[in-house]
This record gives structure tokens, sequence and C-alpha cells, in this order.
């Protein structure tokens, strides 16, 4: 084993989320050694709400990995948009681990998840489960100017109508915008990685708006991680064929 790898993830104060997280390792790791008939090493780390600093959870990893064997060791972000966790925060705490390592280890960070190929037909199969109705992609939102400009762009692949949890336009907005006498069946897809806090308040939030629709269908789809296609996808994103170590 010459490459180790380490799953970095936002972080949460819902433990959900970092039991998926570790659930997903877990997984990989099987589907891993089923396809390659050989183990992987795979850690998981968090940007924030950890006891520690992402840059000692990497320093952590390369001692945990140097002892397996691997010879370098590449980040997977767990983001789905490259937003400044992506562009800044990560390659600066990896920055202060290789500064602060007596022995570093050569470290790539891979391009971020959302960015595979793969994940539009993810979501493109997850709307085809439910034929013939209007698609709703719902991604938390971003206020920095140009931050929504993806999840338009994905949308618009999806032949979807964008919505956004923390910014406009809300999912009430484009329901009370685009559900008609003519387009009355509806699926919302959150655009999230894993099930939490969000996700529940979502599914509570169109619970209190259905009764406005009595005659609409408003079906709300599952977390990324959920679905089947998922562990396929990060699988396929684990081989970076242009990685540039450091």
């Amino acid at each position: 084993m010459s490459t180790a790898y380490l799953f970095i993830a936002h972080g949460s104060r819902d433990p959900r989320s970092q039991t998926a997280l570790e659930s997903l390792a877990q997984q990989v790791q099987t589907a891993w050694a089923r396809d390659h008939n050989a183990p992987a090493w795979i850690a998981t780390a968090v940007l924030e709400l950890a006891p520690q600093p992402l840059h000692q959870q990497i320093l952590t990893a390369i001692a945990q990995a140097r002892s397996q064997g691997a010879q370098h060791l590449i980040l997977l972000p767990l983001f789905l948009l490259p937003g400044v966790h992506v562009r800044e925060d990560i390659p600066h705490e990896v920055a202060l681990a290789q500064a602060m390592g007596d022995r570093p280890l050569p470290i790539a960070i891979a391009p971020y998840v959302g960015s595979h190929l793969g994940m539009t037909a993810l979501l493109r199969r997850q709307f085809a489960l439910y034929p013939h109705r209007g698609r709703i992609l719902l991604a938390h939102g971003s206020r920095r100017i140009g931050g929504n400009q993806p999840v338009e762009a994905m949308a618009q692949r999806l032949t979807a109508i964008p919505a956004y949890w923390s910014v406009q336009p809300s999912l009430p907005q484009q329901l009370q915008r685009f559900v008609t006498d003519e387009q009355t069946h509806w699926i919302i897809q959150p655009y999230f990685l894993f099930p939490g806090g969000i996700t529940d308040a979502i599914a509570q939030q169109l619970a209190d708006l259905r009764p406005q629709w009595p005659n609409a269908t408003l079906d709300l789809g599952i977390a990324l991680s959920d679905t089947p296609e998922f562990i396929p996808l990060i699988l396929d994103w684990m081989h970076q064929p242009d990685l540039t170590l450091s």
C-alpha cells in the first residue's frame, strides 16, 4: 500500500454527520478491497467543530499512514462547492501540517467531490426515480458573489430549478412561483452530502408547506451519501491521475 487517503468533511454538531462520515470510509474500504483484492488505508477528518484543528488531524493521519507503509497521502475534500473552505482553508491547514511535521509525507489535495463528472449523473438518476415531475435542486446557498453559480449550472444541466436553504430564492419562493395547475407533481432533491439537522429542517419545512397546495405532490429526495451510486462515485474519485504531491 503506497497511497493513503484522508476524507475531509466540513464538520457538524449533529453526531449523525460524523457517523455518516465514518460509515462512508468503512464502506469505501470494503468496496476497494473487493474491487482491488487489496486493502486501502482511509481515515477521516473534519475542518470545523473537532477537538483538534485540521492540521493536527492531518499530522495524526500522516503518522498513522506512515506506520502502515504509505509513501504519500491524498486528501479528498468532501465538499460540493468550491467555496472558501476548498480554495483557502484546507490548503492553509495542509501548509501548517507540513511546516510542523518533522518527517513530512508527500501530500496531494484532490479536487472537491462536487467537481466530479459523476455527480451530474448521480443527481440525474435520483430525479429519474420520479418521472414526469418538476425538479427542484435544493442547496445550502452562499452569500458570496458568484457562490451559487455552480448550483445554477448543475440545475440547468438537470433541467431543474435551483432553490436555497439559507439565501433566496428559497424553497417556499420557488414552489409559490412554479407549482401550477399544469405542473402539480414535484421532486425536491437536496444537494447535501449527509443527512443531518438541515435535511431534517427541510423535511419539516416541506411538511408545513404541503397544505398550501393540497392537490400537489411534493416529494423529497435523500441525501447524496444515502444513494446507491455514491460509493462507486467515491471510488472513481479516488483514482486521480494528475495530482501533484507537495
